[in-house]
């Protein structure tokens, strides 16, 4: 009866550790987001897939999955922690042989900013139920929250009036590059639209005919390099990464193409940020928020070295709207030497002044 009994426990004993060595064998855990660019406090899903890819039947785990700290979220029959940087959604299963499971939360995010999901650590039970196995599954998903179009009925009326005089410009204002024939000198052309190698051709004065239909093209920068203290600075900067998108949006809205540059650092940007070139709709138009939606409070560069490289791009006829946080940033000299360089409107507007009282 005694060897009976040592035997019985020799073979739990083996049986215990067998089991917390394979506890998590064949569980493979997986997350995905149902959007990567949301709106502030716009709902998506958390998916989780859990599947057991053994032949055995699996009595316990524990799942403890990383989240951002400032997410809100519909988690019934889970519990929330949180750690200083970091929240965690904890749950328990148990599986069947080959099952697998999906499970959706809904979540929403109340603040502009990029926000990180580090995965999941697992943790398998033993035969007795005495300890756990951990095991940890790195699966890094991100989510951009957008800014929100700046609500200013003053700014929506100055940048309207602005890109208003830029379409009319291009009707009054003839391009000396694409020239579509001659035509008859009236009187009344300037002497510089004259051709002489037309009218030495045909006898009779000619002047040169311009295109002008000529499609609009806005270069829309953002700087955030600021004369302003730190502490006055960083709500401002969320103010123009607002007034940017309302930027884009009127464009988009007029049909007029347009370029982006800035000086703003995108966190976990993989495509083009700092300069984007002349596009119009959906595709470039995300291209711009999903960078403002990564934008951190810090500028790459000085503001003067950005309008150095904005001027460098320019070319003649290209106007400008250029955001930017303190109303000193930049000086009217360097809106002069830019507009004198491309012949066309520069419109400069500080988020000081729009949330002025």
């Amino acid at each position: 009866m005694v060897l009976y009994l040592i035997l019985l426990i020799l073979v739990a004993l083996v049986v215990e550790r067998w089991s917390i060595r394979h506890a998590l064998d064949g569980v493979k855990y997986e997350l995905k987001i149902s959007k990567n660019l949301v709106e502030i406090d716009e709902e998506f899903q958390l998916i989780t897939t859990l599947r057991n890819a053994s032949r055995r039947f699996i009595p316990f785990i524990r799942i403890s999955e990383y989240v951002p700290r400032d997410i809100t979220m519909d988690a019934k029959r889970c519990t929330m922690g949180f750690d200083e940087n970091r929240a965690r959604v904890n749950s328990t299963v148990y599986m069947m042989p080959r099952q697998k499971m999906v499970r959706r939360l809904r979540a929403s995010l109340g603040r502009r900013g990029r926000y990180v999901f580090n995965g999941a650590i697992l943790y398998g039970g033993d035969f007795l139920g005495l300890s756990e196995k951990a095991k940890y599954f790195d699966r890094l998903r991100e989510a951009v929250v957008l800014p929100k179009r700046l609500d200013s009925v003053e700014f929506d009326r100055t940048l309207g009036g602005f890109l208003g005089d830029v379409s009319v410009n291009r009707f009054i204002l003839e391009d000396p590059v694409l020239t579509l024939g001659f035509r008859d000198y009236t009187g009344r052309e300037p002497m510089k639209q004259i051709s002489f190698t037309a009218t030495a051709r045909t006898g009779r004065m000619m002047v040169k005919q311009f295109d002008h239909t000529l499609d609009v093209t806005v270069s829309v920068v953002l700087n955030l390099d600021t004369r302003l203290p730190s502490g006055l600075a960083r709500p401002l900067m969320e103010t123009c990464f607002s007034m940017i998108r309302g930027v884009c949006e009127m464009l988009e809205e007029k049909r007029i193409q347009y370029a982006f540059c800035t000086n703003a650092r995108a966190a976990g940007q993989t495509g083009p940020w700092e300069f984007v070139s002349d596009g119009l709709g959906g595709a470039h138009l995300s291209t711009i928020l999903e960078g403002l939606g990564r934008a951190v409070c810090q500028s790459t560069q000085s503001r003067d070295t950005l309008l150095e490289d904005v001027r460098r791009r320019a070319e003649s006829g290209r106007a400008h709207i250029i955001i930017t946080p303190g109303r000193e940033d930049i000086s009217p000299a360097q809106v002069r030497a830019l507009s004198n360089y491309t012949g066309a409107k520069v419109l400069v507007v500080s988020a000081e002044e729009v949330t002025a009282p």
